[in-house]
């Protein structure tokens, strides 16, 4: 659960209605917004013809080091790759009444 710019706590990886510890979670929107969380990596996208793409992905710096075409650019704000974390919503995401973004089962 992700809320006012931090994780609150976990969900279990089966089962999104529990934390990680088993307990129920609140999926009202009190202790935040279900969000997927992705760690950083590099990726870089070749075209090899108009049917074909290769898309390739890696969290090994040293890879990047060596090849320019892999890019952090999903992990960036201010600088290439300055984040190391990215939470995208579980759910199709709604506008509350308060005119925020959500991301909660059932709506």
């Amino acid at each position: 659960m992700y809320k006012n710019n931090s994780v609150q706590y976990y969900l279990d990886k089966t089962d999104f209605t529990k934390k990680e510890d088993g307990t129920l979670a609140d999926l009202s929107g009190a202790d935040g917004d279900v969000m997927i969380e992705f760690c950083k990596f590099a990726y870089k996208i070749k075209r090899f013809d108009d049917h074909y793409l290769k898309v390739s992905i890696t969290n090994d710096p040293s890879i990047v080091e060596e090849d320019t075409d892999y890019t952090y650019d999903a992990f960036s704000r201010l600088e290439e790759g300055d984040l190391d974390r990215i939470y995208i919503g579980a759910f199709k995401g709604w506008v509350d009444g308060d005119g925020f973004l959500r991301s909660l089962p059932g709506h």
